[in-house]
């Protein structure tokens, strides 16, 4: 059994006060069916139970415990009384883990990639838009939006989409899209053998990113720095349309309803498993507070305003009564 640390953590992204994502796995774990799970998830020596594993926890010192047992994947919130960090630890969300180690691989492609995500993230944290109980969007699946505006809505591309490769061929043996296998039922490849060259400057090189004799090179021509990436971003978000058409890091084209999407008002597909909408938490109302903050500092930045006078949390546009919110069907978070 293993414990294995991801998200923010993992990739760079994480903040002051971001938590620790923590993962145990096993490789038996990795192909279990929904039915073996949700048993496991009940039996009273089973660490998939939520509560058995409170106990552990708690055996071991950790403090400020709460189990959470009715999320997609149940979790365990505790902290670490040596160091003082906050930590969420889950049973087999292996997926995670790919979501984690595919954001790895496309920050590695371009040395502007990780800041820009960065400060796109920051951002929404400072206006605490990435509020899923408000009617808003995860942090984590702003960092999939982040990237499908590098690949598909920035002009020229600033990346690859890794899952479906164009105007590059793959030659690598080695290439994970050709080794990886299914997890879960899902489809976990994606080219990790790809190499950048960028035709307008050799600024944009990530240092992590090696050129291999069986590296597959794909060209770029974007030359924006990062300031005008976050600005551009910015003024794309300003709209409320643009968020509540269906989005993905797989496709630009159209992205099919699954049937039980049908009440969601906005759409971006998980990359791997493509069931889950990992925006549906979003709701219209929310979706034009959002494009509202963004439209703000877009005006902001484009007067020559400098970044961080964006990022005050004390100034953030009115939130209207979100009737659809989980805040307001549910209650606020205890």
């Amino acid at each position: 059994m293993t414990v294995s640390i991801f998200g923010s953590t993992i990739n760079g992204l994480a903040t002051e006060n971001s938590d620790m994502d923590l993962c145990i796995t096993s490789p038996e774990m990795k192909d279990i069916s929904d039915y073996k799970r949700i048993y496991l998830e009940n039996e009273s020596n089973s660490i998939f139970n939520m509560d058995v594993l409170a106990k552990k926890l708690r055996s071991h010192g950790m403090c400020n415990i709460t189990v959470v047992k009715k999320a997609r994947v149940p979790i365990c919130t505790f902290q670490d009384q040596q160091y003082g960090i906050d930590c969420d630890i889950n049973v087999n969300n292996c997926l995670g883990i790919e979501n984690t180690n595919l954001s790895v691989e496309y920050m590695k492609l371009d040395s502007r990639v990780k800041p820009f995500l960065f400060a796109f993230r920051l951002f929404v944290k400072s206006k605490g838009i990435n509020d899923c109980r408000k009617g808003f969007i995860g942090t984590c699946a702003y960092t999939m939006i982040g990237l499908h505006y590098l690949m598909f809505v920035q002009k020229p591309p600033v990346i690859p989409c890794l899952q479906k490769l164009t105007d590059a061929i793959c030659k690598s043996p080695d290439c994970h899209f050709k080794t990886a296998r299914p997890i879960g039922g899902c489809d976990v490849r994606y080219h990790d053998c790809v190499y950048i060259e960028n035709v307008m400057s050799n600024c944009f090189i990530n240092t992590l990113s090696v050129r291999r004799n069986d590296s597959t090179i794909w060209h770029s021509s974007n030359g924006k720095n990062v300031g005008e990436l976050i600005i551009e971003v910015f003024q794309w978000l300003s709209s409320t349309q643009n968020i509540l058409k269906p989005m993905s890091i797989t496709s630009n084209g159209h992205i099919p309803r699954e049937m039980n999407w049908r009440k969601h008002d906005a759409i971006f597909p998980d990359p791997f498993d493509l069931t889950r909408n990992i925006i549906s938490t979003c709701t219209a109302i929310g979706a034009r507070v959002i494009s509202q903050e963004f439209e703000r500092a877009y005006n902001h930045l484009r007067r020559g305003s400098n970044f961080v006078s964006v990022l005050n949390v004390n100034d953030r546009v009115p939130r209207p009564i979100d009737p659809k919110s989980m805040e307001y069907r549910f209650g606020p978070r205890r």
